[in-house]
């Protein structure tokens, strides 16, 4: 929307005679999304000072915060449910040893993500977790999102999540779910089969209504449907991926519309150390109310200034450009160009540290020229086309030259079959400090190697930590699960259970004893193991029956 709005608005920004005479920009805006700090300075307005940093609002805002105290969505904060899977780091095996010592990088995330195992064990998780808590919300008619890292991963889930279903369902009081679809959508990629194939010939229109007519059922994205798409129905969204920022918002407001029966919604976050849980609640925080840009193009424009003078009286530019570009005949001969770029390649290779200063210098010009463009006004020097010419070939060449040949493997990543619910702890935004504005000069090469035993020994650590946040959570509900065995209440509900009685009537009989524990043992368990588990009495129910059968 925004680049749309750029396009109507250059041809006036563009036009000399209208930017001497206009005065101020009679265009309102309406944003139906949340606005960066770009957007609010180009399209808001300025408000003034707060502690010497000049400010952006909207003129004016409805805002997530009031739509939600006023009951037209619903609040997405109030039930993130994280989860985590703990996972192990080793080197991998040197066919080679003690002939060829090998060197390894830290593991990408791809390697976390996509790894089979762990996407079976989430996949599982999934599968439970629909049956007895997702499909029963908004009166048996409730949805659910699976957003993942990868089209390769979302692939993955596909079959595992079909097959654990499959497998659940077959259970009698699970049976009633059996028709719901498991569908995903995808852009099309040529490396990857089509969507449509995992979708048994459905082309992404027909499972879009297929989805809408059934009663229940899971679709599972990459990045499509993340923005823009609204079924009502949508109770729980499932992250295998990370997001932050506008995209967090966008994405967590695809389970927060409102409709009949739906008094809630859930997000489980599945996400590599559940990194999710504070990027959401960040970026709630800061979006969520009015949006208010501290997004300051004058001092931006200081640097501005430094920098053009700094590139202009460079060696790179005055001795091998402007020699070319002031001789008319040199300057309409496609060879002089070709002979630039020769003497610009020898010239990067002979002066290593003066090339690397002038292209951090070029790369941060072209980031605040892009940024305070059309902002503020700008004399027409900036954007001289000669000298933006040369820079941006310059930082063509130099990034050519200047490939990574890092081929090192990365460090092996396991799945250490440990999943569950943990606790995470959260903080608030630290207030913003106050930019220093700073012009850019070469990166320093590193002197060493990284230690990546280190780097192991640390990822490992820390997923030790992990496994004992979830065994934390799962001795926790054993206790539980063992003061209902052992309650007057809980001996008449076993015999329910093992007998005729309605299932209504055995949630209802738990949810009693649960809230008697609740009161009773606040204190010693801790506020954060019921408020994960208040919205999800139902299914504790049914895996207290199953801890009963084991």
């Amino acid at each position: 929307m925004v680049s749309i709005f750029d396009e109507l608005q250059s041809p006036f920004d563009n036009n000399v005679q209208y930017s001497q005479m206009h005065k101020k920009k009679n265009l309102i805006i309406g944003f139906t999304a949340t606005p960066d700090d770009h957007a609010l300075a180009r399209f808001g307005e300025f408000s003034g000072y707060a502690e010497s940093e000049k400010l952006w609002r909207p003129f004016d805002s409805y805002t997530m915060k009031e739509a939600i105290e006023d009951g037209f969505i619903l609040n997405p904060l109030k039930n993130i449910v994280p989860v985590a899977s703990k996972m192990l780091f080793d080197l991998p095996t040197n066919l080679l040893e003690g002939f060829t010592e090998k060197e390894y990088k830290d593991a990408q995330k791809k390697q976390i993500y996509e790894n089979r195992d762990r996407i079976d064990a989430i996949a599982k998780y999934v599968a439970d977790l629909l049956v007895k808590d997702v499909y029963r919300k908004i009166h048996g008619t409730g949805k659910a999102m699976l957003a993942v890292y990868s089209i390769k991963s979302a692939i993955f889930y596909k079959q595992a999540v079909t097959k654990h279903f499959n497998a659940i369902v077959q259970e009698p009081k699970y049976a009633k779910y059996a028709e719901a679809p498991i569908h995903i959508v995808y852009s099309r990629n040529q490396d990857e089969q089509s969507a449509t194939v995992l979708n048994d010939g459905l082309s992404e229109e027909k499972v879009m209504q297929n989805f809408a007519l059934k009663k229940n059922g899971l679709m599972i994205v990459v990045a499509k449907l993340q923005t823009g798409f609204d079924e009502k129905k949508l109770h729980t969204l499932f992250l295998d991926k990370e997001i932050k920022g506008i995209s967090a918002i966008q994405t967590i407001s695809r389970v927060n519309r409102t409709t009949k029966y739906k008094n809630d919604c859930k997000i489980v976050d599945f996400s590599y150390n559940n990194v999710n849980v504070q990027n959401i609640k960040d970026a709630f925080e800061y979006f969520s109310n009015v949006v208010v840009s501290d997004f300051d193009p004058f001092s931006d424009k200081k640097v501005l200034d430094i920098l053009f003078i700094e590139l202009k009286k460079s060696d790179t530019f005055d001795k091998l450009f402007m020699a070319i570009y002031d001789d008319k005949t040199r300057r309409d001969d496609p060879e002089s160009y070709l002979d630039l770029e020769s003497s610009l390649n020898k010239y990067i290779d002979a002066n290593p540290k003066r090339t690397a200063d002038a292209k951090a210098k070029a790369a941060q010009y072209f980031t605040i020229l892009n940024r305070i463009e059309y902002v503020i006004e700008l004399d027409a020097k900036y954007s001289e086309p000669r000298f933006l010419l040369f820079w941006r070939k310059f930082n063509t060449l130099y990034n050519m030259m200047h490939r990574s040949e890092d081929i090192k493997d990365p460090i092996e990543v396991y799945f250490d079959d440990r999943i569950g619910i943990i606790e995470v702890e959260t903080y608030s935004l630290d207030e913003k400090k106050k930019k220093s504005f700073k012009m850019a000069d070469g990166a320093k090469p590193y002197g060493h190697q990284f230690d990546i035993l280190a780097i192991i020994a640390a990822r490992n650590e820390q997923e030790a930590i992990t496994g004992s946040l979830i065994q934390d959570f799962e001795t926790k509900i054993k206790d539980f699960f063992d003061y209902v065995q052992n309650a007057n209440e809980g001996e008449r509900l076993i015999v329910k259970i093992n007998s005729h009685v309605s299932e209504a009537e055995i949630y209802d009989d738990f949810a009693k004893i649960y809230r008697r524990y609740k009161a009773l043992n606040r204190q010693k368990v801790g506020d954060y193991f019921f408020k994960e588990f208040d919205d999800l009495v139902d299914k504790l129910c049914d895996d207290f029956e199953k801890y009963l059968s084991e």
